[in-house]
């Protein structure tokens, strides 16, 4: 599949790219899209609500939209704690569309813990319902020490937790 190619529906459907049928539900999609975007602008934004009552009780602490957390990736965190290497992800139906994107954000958050990240993810529904709860979770993320991803096995040894069992 090529990146970087932009068509319109039309001139998809003009140079035989998709079928009729494909143009329509296309079409569908884009129009639900946008209305689920337009959904979440300004107020009803759960990105922003819950970056704005962060920054509210951790004033500098919190940056929203953070880049460049993992060395070249054009990745974003939602919202970040760098003292503590917290990322907090609000996710969604309406932002994983596909199989393929909910894969890709699988990925991205792999590729986030492996850098040292913890993640902690919210629904716009969560946020919307229940920012105490929300705020609560933080709250203890912050409080916990950031420390190694390494887990050690029944003996102690750290070695041993990152031996598969087979080979033990």
């Amino acid at each position: 599949m090529a990146r970087g190619l932009r068509l319109t529906v039309a001139e998809a459907l003009k140079r035989g790219i998709v079928t009729p049928t494909q143009a329509t539900a296309i079409t569908r999609d884009l129009k639900q899209h946008a209305l689920k975007a337009r959904q979440y602008s300004g107020e009803r934004d759960p990105h922003e609500i819950l970056y704005q009552r962060l920054k509210a009780v951790y004033c500098d602490r919190v940056e929203k939209e953070k880049k460049d957390l993992v060395p070249g990736r054009r990745f974003r965190a939602d919202v970040f704690f760098e003292d503590a290497r917290l990322i907090l992800e609000v996710d969604g139906f309406q932002f994983h569309r596909s199989r393929a994107a909910f894969i890709e954000d699988r990925k991205r958050a792999n590729l986030f813990e492996i850098q040292g990240y913890r993640i902690l993810r919210y629904t716009a529904g969560r946020i919307f319902k229940d920012m105490d709860g929300v705020l609560a979770e933080v709250a203890a993320a912050l409080a916990a020490p950031a420390t190694a991803h390494c887990v050690a096995g029944a003996g102690g040894s750290t070695e041993e937790a990152h031996t598969p069992r087979s080979a033990r």
